[in-house]
């Protein structure tokens, strides 16, 4: 697996909630990066997603990454 293998090895010393959170600030600091004149971020899931992100991050996690809203995609939208 591709991502499994850009994992070096002091990230597999962590936990599996370590990984995700040092994947989740990898990503949000390359977009970051990329896009320098971006506010924040609103996270738009699907349940699955919601319960991996939930299990692993805290809402102050997410904060702090620049995450400022979770959207569920199942919702009806005008």
């Amino acid at each position: 697996m591709q991502i499994l293998g850009s994992i070096n090895d002091s990230q597999s010393l962590y936990s599996l909630r370590q990984n995700v959170v040092c994947r989740f600030e990898e990503i949000f600091s390359e977009i970051r990066t990329k896009y320098p004149k971006l506010g924040s971020f609103i996270l738009v899931v699907d349940a699955e997603s919601l319960r991996v992100i939930s299990s692993a991050l805290k809402m102050a996690d997410l904060l702090k990454m620049g995450v400022s809203s979770i959207e569920k995609l199942e919702l009806k939208r005008k």
